[in-house]
């Protein structure tokens, strides 16, 4: 089973053999030549993108140009991860503990996690139309409601709420919900947020760092969830996410830039 991982792997590797670098990347590293012939290759045209290579560091994300960005994309993963890797990792737990059998704790946890494709789709669909930031508040807020809710449900109606009236719809919904809002928000835009928050000079570094920040929010959801569901029981571990969900929303609403219709070097300048 493990060794299917490999099949994926081995076909990346073969192809990025064939994806050329990165036209603004080599400018940036002198080589103007280069570039031109690459964007040529890629676009068809090739724009007077220079030649200015600059020294940088990792210090560079924290001056004072860079802060505000480098600091929402750390925090936001990080809050983002938290819930979805929790939540990703004990759905079939969870499942278990509000009523449903084991079996088909698995199935559901199987069947919530497809929905993430669609999140997916509607996330390529719109947004460039919406914007990078009112999509990924959407994604908050959709996490947020879902498991506030889910909390909810799990303090009132402990181990049988599959079995109460309407409740397994309810819940069924939002896991849906959380689902499809998730992946259609940060779980698709840390991907688009961390190639326009920065510029070429350190924009790998950028992204690594929005990566390295949020597998610690990862780490934290995974081990504080069953430690707060011992403790207080499983409506304030769904809280505990909840919360999470809430706070990535006001962190977009307050310190998120947008980055729509804005071209790489647009956004360098500002």
């Amino acid at each position: 089973m493990f060794a299917i991982g490999i099949i994926p792997a081995v076909v990346v590797l073969v192809l990025r053999r064939k994806v050329p670098e990165s036209a603004r990347w080599l400018a940036n590293q002198g080589n103007a030549s280069k570039a031109k012939e690459i964007e040529k290759l890629v676009v068809g045209k090739s724009d007077d993108l220079g030649s200015s290579k600059q020294k940088v560091s990792f210090l560079t994300l924290f001056s004072k140009r860079y802060i505000k960005n480098t600091v929402y994309f750390g925090t936001a993963w990080f809050f983002y991860d938290v819930a979805f890797y929790g939540i990703g990792i004990f759905t079939p737990t969870i499942l278990a503990l509000l009523g449903l059998t084991h079996s088909l704790s698995i199935l559901g946890s199987a069947v919530f996690s497809s929905i993430a494709i669609i999140g997916s789709v509607m996330c390529i669909l719109t947004v460039d139309r919406w914007g990078r930031k009112p999509v990924t508040v959407l994604g908050f807020s959709g996490m947020f409601i879902s498991l506030l809710i889910l909390a909810f449900i799990a303090a009132r109606t402990p181990k049988d709420a599959f079995a109460v009236g309407i409740t397994g719809v309810l819940i069924a919904s939002m896991y849906i919900l959380f689902e499809l809002t998730q992946s259609w928000g940060m779980g698709s835009t840390d991907f688009v947020y961390g190639q326009e928050l920065f510029p070429t000079s350190i924009r790998a570094t950028g992204q690594g760092w929005g990566t390295s920040i949020s597998r610690i929010g990862a780490i934290l959801g995974l081990t504080t969830f069953p430690t707060i569901v011992t403790l207080y029981g499983l409506g304030y571990g769904l809280l505990f996410f909840a919360i999470a969900g809430l706070i990535g929303m006001m962190l977009t609403i307050f310190l998120a830039p947008e980055t729509k219709n804005k071209s790489l070097e647009e956004l360098t300048e500002k």
